[in-house]
């Protein structure tokens, strides 16, 4: 079971900004579409496919992957965009309430976990990471090394964390230390 905090969006386009106008159409999933300039593809999916599944033999036909919030959670940054579009629109930033959505949204992730059943659990990101096993205080580097620990719900469950795929895009550091992880 692979797990991430909250769906990324699908963009457009308009007035050269980029402005979510929906959420992926699976977490993490396979998707090419038009933005109105050009054609985008779901990049944490590719980086995926490319760095993780191959090499922790994932076979995609056993593997659940979810989120724990279940739509896209608009940042400020995505909200500056609309307003351009849209100024007279009242806007939240949804993502700085991520804790709270989660926290309600926990119950509904244990039994989906439980419905789930999986052999093991992977997290990707801290956010996930912390949420889902409520660890707070071991540093980052260490919750994120792929190490298998265990977790509590509903029984006993086989858990590793994993940096994501979008740090591991952006941060060469982070990319050197989520494919030792990996590894």
């Amino acid at each position: 079971m692979l797990i991430g905090a909250f769906p990324s969006a699908r963009f457009e386009k308009r007035n050269k900004v980029l402005i979510p106008i929906g959420d992926n159409l699976s977490p993490f999933g396979h998707e090419e579409y038009f933005d109105g300039a050009t054609v985008r593809q779901q990049a944490s999916r590719e980086s995926l496919d490319k760095n993780y599944f191959p090499q922790l033999d994932i076979d995609l036909n056993k593997i659940w992957i979810t989120d724990i919030v279940k739509v896209y959670l608009f940042p400020e940054k995505h909200i500056k965009n609309c307003k351009i579009i849209s100024p007279h629109l009242n806007y939240v930033n949804t993502h700085d309430l991520f804790k709270k959505i989660a926290k309600a949204s926990m119950e509904w992730m244990k039994k989906e976990i439980s419905i789930c059943n999986p052999k093991l659990i992977i997290t990707l990101g801290e956010v996930a990471a912390r949420t889902i096993s409520g660890n707070y205080k071991t540093e980052i580097k260490t919750l994120l090394n792929g190490e298998v620990r265990t977790l509590e719900f509903d029984r006993e469950y086989k858990i590793a964390h994993l940096g994501h795929p979008e740090i591991r895009r952006i941060n060469k550091d982070w990319d050197n230390l989520t494919e030792k992880a990996v590894k």
